[in-house]
């Protein structure tokens, strides 16, 4: 099986276990539990978040999961939040919580892979968390994530070097999935093939790297 097939089938089959990460009330366990080895999802989340803000401004969420950004930007006023994702089943959970939250007018959804994804249309932000982590050849898809940025690309590589790597790998081969690791020099070099180092910051997160392109510094540099 293609790693892009292994990673459709893997999403298709944990949509809702992935999109419970993200709920505030549950079981105390599962609460612990993501405070033990989930952390980096929340602390990211919150980080982009606030770094992005919200009102008036557009989004693209690319491999959006259950849309958890682009629904909360669209809570705090965002124009326009588009996300994309393979796995359909994501994409359903996307546009109930788009539903429940009052924004579906502001939020949409579509089901298709990054790189067969066709559009024109430029967003003030560009998100991919947990994205980079299932991809073998990543370097197109950073390309075509800074064309479509107006001002910041934020996205997340898991470290490569991190103590739970392994097991992280033990649970997606037996999961029939495929995930990929990152060093530090791994990251900075995907953005200066694809655009301008100066532009690049780089947040440690523990587990992960937070990459912050500023793509429309480098794009007024030019």
């Amino acid at each position: 099986m293609r790693s892009l097939d292994s990673v459709h089938s893997y999403f298709d089959r944990e949509a809702e276990r992935f999109d419970a990460i993200y709920d505030k009330e549950k079981p105390l366990h599962q609460q612990i539990g993501d405070a033990l080895f989930r952390r980096v999802i929340h602390e990211r989340f919150s980080l982009v978040l606030n770094a992005i803000g919200a009102p008036g401004r557009t989004l693209l969420d690319v491999g959006c999961g259950p849309g958890r950004y682009g629904v909360e930007l669209a809570r705090r006023g965002a124009a326009r939040c588009l996300g994309v994702d393979v796995a359909q089943p994501m994409i359903d959970i996307a546009t109930a919580e788009a539903e429940k939250a009052g924004v579906a007018d502001r939020c949409a959804w579509q089901v298709s892979d990054f790189l067969s994804w066709q559009s024109d249309e430029p967003f003030d932000a560009v998100v991919a968390m947990g994205y980079y982590d299932y991809l073998e050849d990543p370097l197109p898809h950073v390309e075509k994530m800074i064309g479509h940025t107006r001002d910041r690309l934020f996205a997340s590589f898991p470290k490569r070097w991190e103590v739970r790597t392994p097991l992280r790998v033990l649970r997606f081969q037996l999961a029939r999935g495929f995930v990929r690791f990152y060093s530090r020099p791994e990251v900075i070099d995907l953005f200066r093939r694809a655009g301008q180092l100066p532009f690049l910051a780089l947040v440690d997160l523990g587990r992960d790297y937070l990459a912050i392109y500023d793509a429309g510094a480098a794009r007024a540099r030019r």
